[in-house]
């Protein structure tokens, strides 16, 4: 009957008058967290040249620091930040009097660097790969004067270069896996006036290599699984003239192998788990002239062995655990000829070894923490004859010890915060004669300290301000009129809070866990019938699933799934057909699909797919039509694809995508698309690579769609979107890299958009889900063209749409856009950063001139990072952090009216057909948002009376 009355009303309107949509400045909505807290550095990589010590901090405003261990002695070299001139030091290297490591700058991406201790010499070493995107320097080693390292040019993939700490002597030096692939090297070990390392060549796979320098004195050391297949060496020990590590030539498995450096000298030590299993060889360490490491031998578990290079002389020291347990060895540091480790013998828990590589001299130095809890020491660190390390009690928390190897000189150092607050020392490093690391007191935050080993001193106090506070909104959610988050106003820790939009009270709904935070993983709120579902825990049960109507006696726990202090990990939460469903692991029948109906005797696990405590790890649920699909492996065949209806007879494979393993080999970048009645996804049938799939949910109708990059190559397509009725997905055809692709679920309608970067990657590490949004027809994205940096554009599927909206950084740095949303009309809201304002909140409606800034909230360069955007009505929503508030909830008003799809300020004809189609179910709301009043997700006959009115007497 409602919809007859519109469609009866439809002739009888007129044009209304036209306003335009405007928006506000905006505001804070409340400072959730006014508690003082204490700033924090954050340092980390102690690296010394002489007698000063380099490290990095971590706050965001310093970067590169150096230091001769005392206050006044403790300066910035260069700062960063996107007014500054690099981001994100890392791999800070010394290569004789001078600093080498990994800076990033907008221009030129992750590159190598240079500094001799000032600012004014501190800069980019080489641009080794022009542009934004940086060639990602990694895996350094220093051989003499030189520095080895690895790095992508952008044209001969990840190769081996060296740098003799100019941009002249800074060169590629063999392209052993020519194309854009790279071989990938890592794990550089000095060795023999070269560099040994590990390495995959066509020729050879995944093998050790030695290099000189240069390109005729690269070679493999041996190819100990010939041709194309690899024996994944790893832990490169040097000990002497020979080298000790892990190789698998796939008869023997995984096991101990040493090497001179030449083929013949390259051989099996000893085969200590005969079969294929391998003993799996971890833990290497060179102590005096042996080597200390951890093996399996199929009977004893994971133990302590040595080896003095035979293969009699390999043999296991000890069985500290008796049985097929194992003490699972760690941490192994040479002290003075003995081996310090850390084992756990069940009856003390992990604790500090020594050995002298017999059995009878294999012990307990100390029970640091009484009883089977353990003191888990870490960051075993040699100082001036005495080792300095990080270790926990119940007295004291986790702070500093010292130790010579003995009981009794096995101590607490120092109980830097005191009491049973934890300083939590962490990044021990040896700097010029001390050890450096970064500890929290308590008072002056996480700051860098030093040690002798005979005391501890604070060396600079950073940040002596405090920080501003935070209550970190995370999580929003609109349901309804209602906006739910989570937050922490400095006292009752990570919880559940409410907004009504109606009024823009907030108040929190419970308090959850009294003595912690409710919310400590990654966040799931899904809209219940009027009501919300969530994961929390109330500090007594575990994770689990929760439920509220907004009320504090209305919170309750649905049901208990693991009976206990242990939690069963809800995660994936997905409404279909009137039942929440999920993954999680009761203990019993491992991590399957459960679903709910919100009450305990309403929630069950749907079936057990794969018996025992292992599970089928259920991933990804999508709701198509009747059915849900997911991905799950039954332990047998490998991850594939599944459906339910709900029943447990009703949950059955659909597809034995890849016979010969998992259709989905990479289920951790999986992308879902539901387009009409079809599910989109990405999968590998072990031929084609991975590439983009369709399914009805029957067998016959699962096939891929088009292989993009032909032959057993991937195209890998990712970000999967339907834009009404549409795919979009970016994947590399092997012609054009990765660029925006459209398809309509057939091989003739799946084609590139454009050719977007010319020179390379349009979509790349800088690209996520949300650096895309829909409007109506029209998608918004983040892009590279190459020249520009990641910048704004809009496309509707065809190449003459796909256009630069607005360089919003001028030049090649890129401003990132990401999070849009639909903001109403034809416009989205979404952040992006240049160096004049930060990384700030703007608005497009797809054209240059209504592209613009709509706030400053950290004024200047400054960066108030909004996120987390949500309309409901006449507001914006978002989270940010501004100056003198820290990171809190803010929102902008917006001209809001109902049924107002183009956001003219008017209501046409035309609009009041889109908004009976949304009511109908035959088109997506992102048609046109201001349709939902009430923020349902769906239309109903009332908002349809809105529109109508709107239609009749105007926006207002």
């Amino acid at each position: 009957m409602g919809l007859l009355l519109v469609l009866v009303l439809l002739p009888l309107l007129a044009p209304a008058a036209v306003c335009a949509q405007t928006v506000g400045d905006p505001f804070l909505l409340a400072d959730l967290n006014t508690d003082p807290v204490v700033a924090s550095s954050n340092p980390r990589e102690f690296t010394a040249i002489g007698d000063t010590v380099y490290f990095v901090t971590g706050d965001g405003r310093a970067s590169l620091w150096r230091s001769d261990g005392t206050a006044d002695g403790t300066e910035r070299v260069a700062g960063i930040g996107i007014s500054g001139r690099i981001d994100d030091p890392v791999f800070l290297t010394a290569l004789g009097d001078r600093l080498l490591f990994v800076g990033e700058s907008g221009a030129a991406g992750r590159e190598l660097w240079v500094s001799d201790g000032s600012d004014a010499g501190t800069g980019l070493l080489r641009d080794l790969r022009p542009g934004p995107i940086g060639s990602s320097p990694h895996a350094f080693a220093v051989v003499g004067d030189r520095l080895f390292f690895a790095a992508d040019d952008g044209e001969n993939g990840d190769e081996l270069w060296v740098s003799d700490g100019t941009a002249a002597g800074t060169r590629l030096v063999v392209d052993l896996n020519p194309g854009a692939a790279g071989s990938l090297p890592e794990q550089m070990t000095e060795f023999d006036g070269g560099v040994l390392f590990i390495a995959a060549s066509p020729a050879t796979g995944d093998e050790v290599f030695w290099s000189d320098g240069s390109v005729s004195g690269t070679r493999v050391v041996r190819d100990i699984v010939p041709g194309e297949g690899s024996s994944t060496p790893r832990g490169l020990v040097v000990l002497g003239d020979r080298v000790f590590f892990s190789a698998d030539d796939i008869d023997r498995g995984a096991e101990l192998w040493v090497t001179d450096g030449s083929v013949d000298g390259t051989r099996l030590l000893r085969d200590i788990r005969p079969g294929e299993g391998g003993s799996d060889p971890l833990s290497l360490a060179a102590v005096g002239d042996r080597l200390f490491f951890s093996a399996d031998d199929g009977e004893h578990g994971e133990e302590l062995w040595v080896s003095d290079g035979t293969t009699l002389g390999t043999q296991l020291v000890a069985d500290i655990v008796p049985g097929p347990d194992g003490s699972v060895p760690l941490f192994p540091v040479d002290f003075g000829g003995t081996l310090l480790f850390t084992a756990d013998d069940d009856a003390t828990g992990r604790e500090l070894w020594r050995s002298d590589g017999t059995a009878q001299g294999t012990n307990l130095v100390k029970d640091i923490r009484d009883g089977p809890a353990s003191a888990r020491p870490f960051e075993v660190t040699v100082v001036d004859g005495v080792v300095v390390f990080a270790a926990q009690t119940d007295e004291d928390g986790t702070e500093l010890w010292v130790s010579d190897g003995t009981e009794t000189g096995t101590a607490l150092l120092a109980d830097i915060q005191p009491g049973a607050g934890s300083s939590a020392p962490a990044g021990l490093r040896l700097a010029a004669g001390s050890v450096y690391f970064r500890a929290n007191d308590g008072v002056s935050g996480s700051e860098p300290w030093s040690s002798d080993g005979a005391g501890a001193a604070l060396v600079a106090n950073l940040e002596a301000d405090d920080a501003i506070s935070s209550s970190f909104p995370s999580g929003l959610t609109r349901l309804g009129d209602l906006l739910y988050f989570v937050a922490d106003d400095g006292r009752a820790g990570q919880e559940l809070w409410v907004l009504d939009s109606r009024d823009d009270s907030i108040r929190m709904v419970a308090d959850i866990n009294p003595n912690g935070d409710a919310f400590t993983g990654f966040l799931s709120l899904v809209p219940f019938g009027g009501r919300l579902v969530f994961t929390a825990s109330d500090g007594t049960s575990g994770e689990e699933l929760w439920i509220t109507d907004g009320s504090e006696q209305g919170t309750r726990m649905i049901a208990d799934v693991r009976p206990g202090p242990l939690s069963s990990n809800p995660e994936s939460l997905v409404l279909h057909d009137g039942r929440i469903y999920f993954v999680a692991d009761d203990g019993t029948l491992g991590s399957e699909l459960w679903s709910s109906d919100g009450t305990t005797a309403g929630t069950a696990v749907v079936r057990d797919l794969r018996s025992g405590e292992v599970g089928s790890f259920p991933a990804f649920p999508t709701s198509v039509g009747d059915d849900l699909f997911f991905v799950a492996d039954d332990g047998e065949i490998g991850l594939e694809l599944y459906r339910t209806d709900g029943s447990e007879a009703g949950t059955r494979l659909v597809a034995d995508i890849n016979p010969n393993g998992g259709g989905f080999p990479n289920p951790g970048f999986l992308y879902f698309a539901p387009v009409g009645d079809e599910l989109f996804f990405i999968a590998d049938d072990g031929e084609s690579g991975v590439e983009l799939w369709a399914s009805d949910g029957t067998a016959a109708g699962t096939r891929m769609v088009r292989d993009v990059f032909p032959g057993p190559d991937s195209s890998s397509p990712s970000f999967l979107r339907n834009v009404d009725g549409t795919l979009f997905f970016v994947a590399d055809d092997g012609a054009f890299d990765q660029e925006l692709w459209t398809s309509d679920g057939s091989d003739a309608g799946s084609m590139r958009v454009d050719d977007i970067n010319p020179f390379g990657d349009a979509f790349g590490f800088f690209t996520f889900f949300f650096s895309f949004g829909t409007v109506d027809r029209t998608v918004f994205f983040a892009a590279d063209d190459g020249e520009r940096g990641v910048e704004l554009w809009r496309t509707d599927g065809s190449a003459d749409s796909t256009v630069l909206i607005e360089d919003l950084a001028a030049g090649p740095t890129g401003s990132f856009p990401s999070f849009f949303t639909h903001s109403g009309g034809a416009s989205v809201v979404f952040q992006a950063c240049t160096a004049e304002l930060g990384c700030e909140l703007w608005q497009s409606d797809g054209t240059r001139d209504g592209t613009v800034a709509l706030s400053d909230i950290a004024a200047g360069p400054e960066s108030s990072s909004p996120a987390n955007i949500v309309s409901i009505g006449s507001r914006i929503y978002f989270t940010a952090a501004g100056d003198e508030t820290g990171t809190e909830l803010w929102a902008i008003d917006r001209r809001f009216c109902a049924g107002d799809c183009d956001g003219d300020g008017a209501v046409s004809i035309a609009e009041l057909v889109r908004a009976v189609n949304l009511a109908l179910g035959t088109a997506s709301l992102e048609r046109c948002i201001d349709a939902d009043s009430d923020g349902s997700g769906g239309v109903a006959i009332n908002e349809l009376i809105r529109a109508v009115r709107s239609a009749l007497d105007g926006c207002g």
